[in-house]
């Protein structure tokens, strides 16, 4: 009898300790059918970017494409603005605004044209990626795709909270780089990857960017 008491106090501890632990969980839509058909449909304040960097210097410049189709550019000399940004990786909510508020719109794309496009990076995911290869010199051109998706920190109380259970859901973006040439080479070897990465560059062309 006092085995089976122990074990059930054992139990017992270690499910009041779980039970305040804070778990993280991430969710990303995956693609589905032929995907949307309306760009009202797009979460994603930023699509896609076309983005250049000097590491030595900190300069960035570029463009983005945003849910509207809007191709906008963009310029930083500042190497402490530059720093903002993450190259790649997971952005904040925050981050997206400073480069969305600093882009000025150059074109716009048509709506059939973008949805083909939008529809084709869902389908693109970061674990396609060839092994990045470093070469001599500072400037790197990268494209990227990026994807909303919501975090929620999960939170249940029992140490003193009386069982109380709270969320907190946060909006972050995870980029999925396309392309990258330059200082370092890389690339998404994932279907649809290159027709996007040849799609982008072909703007940036036609932009004049």
């Amino acid at each position: 009898m006092k085995k089976l008491n122990l074990a059930f106090l054992f139990l017992a501890t270690l499910f009041l300790a779980t039970s305040c632990e804070e778990t993280t969980v991430s969710e990303i839509a995956p693609a589905s059918g032929n995907g949307i058909t309306s760009l009202s449909s797009i979460k994603e304040l930023i699509v896609f970017q076309y983005d250049f960097q000097n590491e030595a210097t900190g300069e960035r410049r570029g463009f983005i494409i945003d849910k509207h189709g809007a191709l906008k550019s963009y310029a930083i000399e500042n190497g402490r603005q530059g720093s903002k940004l993450p190259v790649g990786g997971s952005w904040t909510e925050e981050q997206i605004s400073f480069l969305y508020n600093l882009s000025q719109t150059v074109v716009t794309i048509g709506e059939e044209e973008m949805l083909k496009y939008y529809n084709l990076s869902r389908k693109v995911y970061s674990f396609s990626l060839s092994p990045r290869t470093e070469v001599a010199g500072t400037d790197t051109f990268a494209l990227f795709s990026f994807y909303k998706y919501k975090r929620v920190a999960e939170e249940q109380g029992g140490c003193g909270s009386a069982g109380a259970h709270s969320n907190e859901a946060t909006a972050e973006y995870t980029v999925n780089v396309l392309d990258m040439e330059g200082a370092y080479l890389q690339e998404n070897t994932a279907e649809g990857a290159k027709e996007i990465t040849d799609w982008l560059k072909g703007l940036q062309v036609e932009a004049g960017l």
